[in-house]
């Protein structure tokens, strides 16, 4: 195996070895697959559950699969801890980009299609930033928080459906027993990420996330920080250009009016590449 990770799984019974890499950006981490030949199926839940384990597998928050694209340089495709699919996610992009560059050669400048849709990503040294659309529904207040000491903000889509609760103290908030809760709820049929807010100031939140697809609070969500800064902007608690502070670490959003997209940058490391030997298959998983 070269450090690209260009040596492809076969799903025979006699190749055994998967090479992958093992990164995070501000705490939200991933094992990434190098697939050039299309050859890994989303569809195999089970195994990408098995390697996102944190004590039977390598453990990660989600598994991005960087595969070839007919549009783009490349195309991203992420599984969630659970091994469902999920359009987007924010840190998980930066760190395809971050991938994409300095393991497979790529420019600095790279695009990636991303569930049909096409992101532009930027490598500066260790960070990276990446060009989303800025969200274009919003429901602001939409009626569905019932706890006091809670403020609502909305409810927004940026690849992936979000809940903002805005709190006075981040740090005091129930966020595995609330998220679940919200994450859960009837209003939100198809399932949303849980975002609890503070406003530090017009150029600052804190944000604490639970994650769909994890089902539990995760150390950084760069589709989270967009969304809370989407809708705290709507509401005129912030402005264009703010930082966003996780457990994790923090990301910087920029709203750039013109091109009706939000740049989130923020740092990226890659914390290891390496090999996992499989006793089965990935479809027996």
């Amino acid at each position: 195996m070269d450090v690209a990770g260009n040596t492809t799984l076969k799903t025979k019974a006699t190749t055994r070895l998967l090479p992958f890499a093992k990164m995070q950006a501000i705490g939200n981490d991933f094992v990434v697959l190098h697939d050039p030949e299309d050859a890994y199926d989303p569809s195999w839940a089970g195994f990408y559950r098995w390697l996102c384990d944190r004590h039977f597998g390598v453990g990660a928050d989600g598994v991005i699969l960087v595969k070839p694209s007919a549009v783009a340089d490349l195309r991203y495709v992420h599984l969630n801890s659970d091994g469902s699919p999920a359009e987007l996610c924010g840190n998980g992009s930066r760190c395809f980009v971050w991938y994409a560059h300095h393991i497979l050669g790529l420019g600095s400048v790279v695009e990636f299609e991303a569930d049909g849709k096409v992101v532009r990503g930027r490598v500066k040294n260790e960070e990276v930033a990446v060009e989303l659309s800025v969200p274009p529904e919003m429901r602001l207040r939409p009626g569905v928080l019932e706890e006091r000491g809670l403020e609502e903000g909305g409810f927004v889509r940026v690849g992936v459906p979000h809940y903002v609760l805005f709190t006075p103290e981040v740090d005091t908030v129930d966020v595995a027993q609330l998220g679940r809760k919200y994450r859960n709820h009837p209003r939100f049929p198809a399932g949303t990420n849980v975002d609890f807010v503070q406003v530090v100031g017009p150029n600052e939140l804190r944000v604490r996330t639970y994650e769909r697809g994890v089902e539990e609070e995760t150390l950084g969500c760069g589709t989270g920080a967009v969304a809370a800064a989407a809708v705290g902007r709507a509401l005129g608690r912030t402005g264009p250009e703010l930082k966003l502070i996780f457990p994790g670490g923090s990301v910087d959003v920029r709203f750039q009016d013109a091109g009706g997209t939000v740049e989130l940058r923020g740092p990226v490391a890659l914390v290891f590449l390496g090999e996992t030997y499989l006793t089965r298959a990935p479809e027996e998983f």
